[in-house]
């Protein structure tokens, strides 16, 4: 599994500590074929998110997690959230431009509208500062992700340059 994506390896550590309850630095290393450091820097950056504790060697699932969480969420009723977002991208025609929230289905539909029309401008505006709709949409082309807080003017500006790309 080495060259697995950050944010997959990620949401298959959640995954892991969801059916265990706990995971090892030793088991992640050789599980995902990647450094100790870059084990517990993952780690870390779950813990600043809230989705888990780090403990000594490894970590937890954290007690009274944020049920909230942007990563919890993403993972509950995916294929209902794929199921939607493929009836609503069956909606969009050449020359549409679109603008998402930041919740979970709108994050399965973007990926749904980039498979489907890989020149669509999305935009998507989002209180996530940093969460996964970010990590992983804002690599896309034609595909920009504005941050909370934001204007109209700011809006405008990222649907206009979205657009003209």
């Amino acid at each position: 599994m080495a060259g697995i994506a950050e944010h997959d390896r990620q949401q298959r550590i959640l995954a892991m500590l969801e059916q265990a309850g706990r995971v090892g630095v030793p088991e992640l290393v050789e599980r995902f074929g990647v450094s100790a450091v870059t084990v517990r820097k993952d780690l870390e950056l779950l813990e600043r998110r809230h989705v888990l504790r780090r403990v000594r060697g490894g970590a937890v699932a954290a007690a009274g997690a944020d049920e909230g969480a942007f990563e919890l969420r993403l993972r509950h009723s995916v294929a209902a959230k794929q199921a939607i977002a493929q009836r609503a991208a069956a909606y969009v025609r050449e020359g549409d431009a679109i603008v998402l929230d930041g919740s979970t289905t709108c994050y399965y539909l973007a990926l749904e509208l980039r498979r489907a029309h890989p020149d669509l401008p999305i935009v998507i505006a989002t209180g996530y500062d940093g969460a996964t709709v970010d990590e992983v949409l804002r690599k896309q082309q034609r595909t920009a992700v504005l941050n909370k807080p934001y204007d109209v003017g700011q809006l405008q500006a990222a649907i206009q340059a979205i657009v003209k790309a």
